[in-house]
């Protein structure tokens, strides 16, 4: 039982964002797709909290709600 709580709280991801224009020139919005490489689950988004939501769901992580986004740099 331990260690399928750890398979399901470890994950590899692949993450495809795009620009999609829209019909008049300068507009768009972004798109993306995830998917979980180990179960194969896959959902499109066109915002990043709902990317994030399918990540915690496939992890059963969630993020604290007072945690700030972390950058590269």
């Amino acid at each position: 039982m331990a260690s399928e709580q750890a398979a399901r709280r470890d994950g590899s991801f692949v993450v495809r964002i795009w620009w999609e224009p829209g019909a008049e020139q300068g507009t768009g919005h972004w798109r993306g797709w995830v998917q979980h490489v180990r179960n194969g689950n896959q959902v499109s988004f066109q915002h990043t909290a709902d990317m994030i939501a399918f990540i915690e769901q496939e992890t059963g992580i969630q993020a604290a709600a007072e945690e700030a986004a972390q950058g590269l740099g």
